[in-house]
């Protein structure tokens, strides 16, 4: 039941971001980019998702936790790297136009969104590796309070900036959820240092024995 509220939660993020963005200026392009920049910011960072059972997986001590841990960020530097490289080049216009078939304002709405949204492979590196430890040690709790706290902070995100009313949806949007998605992969690192020092115990204890 627990994970069951928590994909209740992730699922409620894009809906919701979907009518922040129909609210804000330029509303109609906005909503016609927002899913053309989603995507292409999940193919960089839909990879992440299978890290979280690697995590489950592989994580038994605290040298199988580091060893983990250090695959898992390279995996999600090197997604990030490759994410910002061709958000910031001319290449994401080529991508959007020639491959993706959107129009020439569509792409204008979509590459600033896109840019703002480079760190979320990262991000959701981070998630899965440390809800991975934490599921592990069956903190579920933890991990559903991460996720409340990540839907808090894109409804913030998105208030703030519908009250100012100067950013177009799809900036707002992509604003939104990349914050929430840093907010909660700090929270989840916060609250997983005990979980970790106690692989750290464990392994020191069974050499002992």
């Amino acid at each position: 039941l627990p994970l069951a509220i928590t994909t209740i939660l992730r699922q409620s993020i894009r809906p919701l971001i979907s009518a922040g963005i129909a609210t804000a200026p330029m509303a109609e392009l906005s909503l016609a980019a927002w899913p053309v920049a989603f995507s292409l910011a999940s193919m960089f960072w839909g990879p992440t998702m299978a890290l979280q059972q690697i995590t489950v997986a592989l994580t038994e001590d605290k040298p199988s936790w580091q060893k983990v841990s250090r695959f898992v960020v390279t995996g999600g530097l090197i997604l990030t790297s490759a994410f910002a490289v061709i958000s910031f080049s001319p290449l994401v216009w080529f991508i959007l136009r020639r491959l993706f078939g959107v129009s020439e304002a569509v792409a204008m709405f979509a590459v600033p969104a896109t840019r703002i949204m480079v760190l979320l492979p990262l991000g959701y590196a981070f998630h899965a590796l440390f809800t991975g430890l934490l599921v592990k040690q069956a903190s579920t709790s933890t991990v559903r309070t991460a996720k409340a706290i990540n839907l808090t902070v894109v409804a913030m995100a998105l208030f703030a900036g519908l009250r100012l009313g100067q950013a177009y949806g799809s900036v707002l949007g992509a604003a939104a959820i990349t914050c929430g998605a840093l907010v909660e992969a700090a929270w989840l690192y916060w609250r997983s240092r005990t979980t970790a020092r106690t692989l750290s115990i464990s392994a020191e204890g069974e050499a002992a024995t």
